[in-house]
């Protein structure tokens, strides 16, 4: 699977009733090697976790719709 770098990002703590089971969150615009840039929500998040700008994150998967899906 590709890897991409966390380039910025949100913590989220509210959110729609689409997301409202995963608050709190991490929303972040990631960065791949080529330097293409795109949002993500990343897996995996916990509030005791240390995130820092330029932070490695793994794919995992695509969604249905075909955007893939990146976790710590």
């Amino acid at each position: 699977m590709k890897t991409a770098k966390i380039y910025t990002y949100s913590i989220l703590f509210s959110s729609s009733e689409e997301f409202q089971d995963k608050v709190p969150y991490l929303s972040a615009i990631l960065e791949m090697d080529d330097g293409q840039r795109f949002a993500s929500l990343i897996e995996g998040y916990r509030p005791d976790m240390e995130i820092r700008i330029g932070q490695e994150v793994k794919g995992i998967e695509k969604e249905e719709n075909g955007a893939p899906q990146f976790s710590f």
